[in-house]
């Protein structure tokens, strides 16, 4: 029997973090850890720069990727297309593919350039 919907579990489920993160905010520590504070939410802040700017790339390359090769296998949609990326990107990426004959066009400067810019 479920008296709580799921969304509300995995929003309670994030409370103990947030609270663990406001009582070291008003704790005594905040002296003692306050360089180590500060390093920590520089490093989140450009964390989150950084995912923004790399969520604006990969999903320029997914849409570029889908068109040029909507043929080839991981790239039927968008969602195989942004699975094949985010791979890619992480290092585990099969180019065989993306093998054709001796052509050489948009198609293999889109790859050159998306494997470049997300790696």
């Amino acid at each position: 029997l479920r008296l709580v919907p799921r969304h509300a579990q995995r929003l309670l489920a994030l409370t103990p973090v947030a609270l663990v993160w406001r009582l070291l905010y008003v704790s005594t520590l905040t002296q003692e850890l306050g360089v180590l504070l500060e390093m920590v939410l520089s490093f989140v802040s450009s964390l989150g720069t950084f995912l923004v700017l790399y969520v604006f790339v990969l999903f320029g390359f997914m849409v570029t990727f889908q068109v040029l090769f909507s043929d080839r296998e991981g790239y039927a949609n968008y969602s195989e297309t942004l699975t094949t990326l985010v791979s890619a990107s992480l290092g585990t990426f099969d180019y065989a593919p993306l093998q054709r004959s001796a052509e050489y066009g948009e198609e293999d400067f889109a790859f050159y350039a998306g494997t470049i810019l997300l790696s």
